[in-house]
C-alpha cells in the first residue's frame, strides 16, 4: 500500500509588547495544528519476514502557548544590564490512530515496554509492567513472602514529552566586559532508565541499598483482608524475605521485570550556557602590523 500525504493544518496567534524605549520587550505566540495521515514507523511480527512497518495513521494534535519577556534595568555608557526568560507550554495528543488498532508501537524493548502512542493521551507515552494493585493504587503482596505480583499486561506510566519549558537568560555588559549565561528548566514528563534492571543486578543501582540490603516492608503495599474477600488491608509488618542481591528481591525478575521501577521524574534545571568575553578595542588593534582596517 502507498503512502498518502500527511497533511498539517495549523493556527497561530500573537502580539508584541515593547514599552519604555525597549526596556521591556515582550512576545506572545499561541499556535494550534492538527496532522492527519500521520507517517510513523512501527514494529511488525518477524514471521512476516519483516520487523518494522511505515504507514500512515491516525490523527495528532499540538497545542501550546510561548511567553517571552525581556527587561533592561541598567542601561548607560559604561552599563547595560538584560535579563528575561522564555516560557513554553506544550499539549502534544494523539486524537486517533486507527479501529484495528488501539496503539501504536514507536521503540520498544524485547519485553514490549517502550514508546507509544495512544488515541486519548499525549503523544508519545511510556507503556510497560507494572506491579498489581488495588484500587487506591496501593501494591498487592503476598500475605506470607510479602512479594508483590507484575501485572499481566503492558499499561500507560508516563508521558514522554515535556510540557513545560522555561528559560532563564542574562546579559551584564561593562565597557568592554560581557558576561552572559543562559538556565533551562524543562518539566512535566517522565523516562525510563532501561539501564537501571542492569545496575540493580549488579548491586550499583542506588535502589539496592535504601533499605540497607535487608527484609523489609515493600512501600505502599496491602495484603488481602481474610475477614472480608476482595478487600486490601495495608501491609505494616510483612516483609520481603531477602533484600539482599545473588537471589534476592533486587536480582530478581520480580523487581528487575518491573517497568515503572526504572521510570522516574525527567524535569530538571540546567545551565546550559555560561560565557565571559572581553571585546578588544579597536585603538589597541590598530597598533598592530599584521591587522589592517582598525
Amino acid at each position: 500500500k502507498s503512502l498518502m500525504p500527511e497533511v498539517t493544518q495549523g493556527y497561530e496567534a500573537g502580539f508584541d509588547l515593547n514599552l519604555f524605549n525597549d526596556r521591556f520587550t515582550s512576545n506572545l505566540t499561541w499556535f494550534h495544528t492538527n496532522t492527519t495521515n500521520q507517517t510513523v514507523n512501527t514494529g511488525i511480527s518477524s514471521t512476516t519476514g519483516f520487523n518494522g512497518l511505515r504507514t500512515n495513521t491516525g490523527e495528532t494534535m499540538s497545542e501550546g502557548l510561548e511567553v517571552t519577556a525581556h527587561v533592561t534595568p541598567i542601561r548607560n555608557k559604561d552599563w547595560n544590564v538584560t535579563v528575561g526568560g522564555i516560557y513554553t507550554m506544550l499539549n502534544n495528543d494523539v486524537l486517533s490512530i486507527s479501529a484495528d488498532l488501539p496503539r501504536l508501537a514507536l521503540a520498544t524493548y524485547g519485553n514490549g515496554s517502550g514508546s507509544y502512542a495512544m488515541a486519548g493521551y499525549a503523544f508519545p507515552v511510556i507503556m510497560g509492567y507494572d506491579y498489581k494493585r488495588d484500587a487506591e493504587k496501593r501494591v498487592i503482596v503476598d500475605a506470607t513472602t510479602g512479594l508483590p505480583t507484575k501485572s499481566d499486561t503492558i499499561s500507560i506510566l508516563g508521558n514522554a514529552v515535556a510540557k513545560h519549558k522555561l528559560s532563564f537568560d542574562g546579559t551584564i555588559k561593562y565597557k568592554n566586559f560581557n558576561l552572559s549565561f543562559l538556565f533551562e528548566y524543562r518539566g512535566g514528563y517522565q523516562i525510563l532508565n532501561n539501564i537501571g534492571s542492569e545496575m540493580d543486578w549488579s548491586g550499583t543501582g542506588w535502589r539496592t541499598a535504601v533499605y540497607d540490603r535487608q527484609r523489609f516492608v515493600f512501600p505502599n503495599s496491602v495484603i488481602a483482608d481474610p475477614a472480608n474477600p476482595g478487600k486490601y488491608i495495608p501491609n505494616t509488618n510483612i516483609t520481603v524475605q531477602n533484600g539482599n542481591g545473588n537471589g534476592g528481591f533486587w536480582s530478581d525478575g520480580i523487581n528487575r521485570d518491573v517497568t515503572s521501577n526504572y521510570v522516574t521524574s525527567a524535569d530538571f534545571w540546567k545551565l546550559r550556557e555560561l560565557s565571559l568575553s572581553y571585546n578588544v578595542p579597536a585603538s589597541f588593534l590598530a597598533k598592530s602590523k599584521f591587522i589592517k582596517g582598525c
